[in-house]
């Protein structure tokens, strides 16, 4: 759930290696449960690429688009309608923009922005109390609130979540209006962290590499407290995990690190059921779900390059997979039979 303008250095780092080190006959991957769901394509009208990042108990969604002119916008996705989110002071320039990543059952809305020197900010997204998500009246205009944490620095020259220029993004969000994401570090390197009633914790797995472009990535928090995300090493592998504010415990398929990638944890439920992505021996990337420290495959039929993104408590995914004949990620819904 990466862009460099708009895409993942990481993910089409991963799509490259699916297309170099694809085998004539695919390993064998932990269970599909496809069978499980309803898959339904998520296009943003008029977009030249869309996907869908969260989605919520009540399957409203948030997630991005990339308009004509190749700027970034975020969006709400709810009651059948689309809304654009763009950060008030957000430049609409190529490359630039708005996205939106998390959403709770409120409709409040987590996500990044670039500024005008291309630098990385969070904010929150909520509306006045009484007002519909989608209402433009005058006095329900959506409220933003910058997310900063006061560690972070500003770099230009390392690979990050969202290309270059990471101060700090946020992305998750839950009920409690806590909030998740990575921050830069003077080391160059991404630290996680969790914001609750104004202040801000640092969190960072123990195993993650100290070289520029690794660290520790926050994804998804549930209303427990459970946070979904991963590190990176120094040779950029990515390591999923779930951390209970204690414990980092593991969330990785075996032989994924075969694939260059690893596996990535990006979001969970009240039920702590995993939503995310890994890649196979042969560098072909997967959706996963992972639930009681089992994994599971789930792919877009039909498409050898899925990933899985958001996940609500009913079971409902985002996510989206990559179209090999230009690159662009297709974005999807999948609902719970």
């Amino acid at each position: 759930m990466t862009f460099n303008n708009m895409i993942s250095a990481a993910a089409f780092g991963v799509l490259c290696s699916a297309l170099s080190l694809a085998a004539p006959n695919p390993p064998t991957l932990p269970p599909s449960l496809a069978w499980q769901y309803d898959f339904k394509l998520f296009p943003y009208p008029g977009a030249i690429e869309s996907y869908p990042l969260g989605i919520s108990n009540n399957r409203d969604i948030a997630g991005f688009y990339v308009d004509t002119k190749g700027v970034g916008h975020g969006y709400l996705y709810s009651k059948g309608k689309f809304t654009t989110i763009d950060y008030p002071t957000a430049p609409q320039v190529p490359g630039g923009g708005t996205f939106a990543g998390g959403i709770n059952d409120r409709g409040d809305i987590s996500g990044t922005y670039f500024d005008a020197k291309g630098f990385q900010h969070g904010y929150i997204r909520t509306m006045p109390p009484g007002c519909d998500a989608h209402d433009n009246a005058a006095n329900c205009k959506p409220v933003f609130k910058s997310v900063d944490d006061p560690d972070a620095v500003q770099d230009k020259t390392t690979e990050f979540e969202f290309g270059t220029g990471l101060g700090t993004d946020s992305i998750g969000i839950n009920n409690r209006q806590e909030v998740v994401g990575l921050f830069a570090t003077k080391p160059l390197t991404s630290a996680g962290f969790v914001l609750s009633n104004g202040h801000y914790q640092t969190i960072t797995d123990p195993q993650q590499g100290k070289m520029p472009g690794s660290g520790t990535k926050l994804f998804g928090i549930n209303d427990f407290g459970l946070i979904a995300g991963d590190y990176i090493t120094d040779d950029q592998i990515t390591h999923g995990f779930v951390y209970d504010g204690h414990t980092f415990r593991s969330v990785f398929v075996p032989g994924s690190d075969q694939g260059g990638f690893g596996t990535q944890a990006n979001g969970l439920n009240l039920l702590g059921e995993v939503a995310g992505t890994f890649t196979d021996p042969a560098g072909n990337l997967h959706g996963l779900i992972w639930a009681n420290g089992q994994a599971f495959t789930l792919d877009y039929p039909g498409q050898p390059e899925s990933e899985v993104h958001g996940i609500n408590v009913r079971g409902d995914v985002t996510g989206a997979y990559y179209d090999l004949t230009n690159g662009n990620l297709i974005g999807y819904v999948a609902f719970k039979k």
